[in-house]
């Protein structure tokens, strides 16, 4: 297993509406990186928010969570990384998820052990 091998992941989105107040125009996204075929948590990856014009990234804790807690609204694809896995393109053939201000966003991005 070559250890500089990186995964670029495909991701979920489920919609969750909160108080619009709370957020001043700005868009949330919580979620969580698991390995594709052991469905754990994995810690330390790179989660990138990426749209036309923006690259937000940010990295997953020890329970594989990650926050982006002030994106502006737009339409993003969420990739993520890791040494270990393998390179995946399967996010490339998804439309990038419009994100609206007031609205918080639970993502999950699933990376594929390079062992399989």
């Amino acid at each position: 297993m070559d250890p500089l091998t990186t995964v670029t992941a495909f991701f979920t989105i489920a919609l969750m509406p909160v108080d619009q107040s709370a957020f001043q125009g700005n868009v949330t996204v919580r979620g969580t990186v698991r390995d594709r075929f052991h469905q754990v948590p994995v810690a330390g990856a790179k989660v990138y928010a990426v749209s036309q014009t923006i690259i937000q990234t940010t990295e997953t804790n020890k329970n594989g969570n990650f926050y982006f807690l002030a994106l502006i609204p737009g339409n993003y694809r969420f990739i993520a990384q890791r040494s270990g896995y393998l390179s995946s393109c399967t996010c490339c053939r998804l439309a990038p998820t419009n994100l609206s201000a007031g609205v918080e966003y639970y993502a999950t991005v699933w990376l594929a052990n390079a062992c399989y």
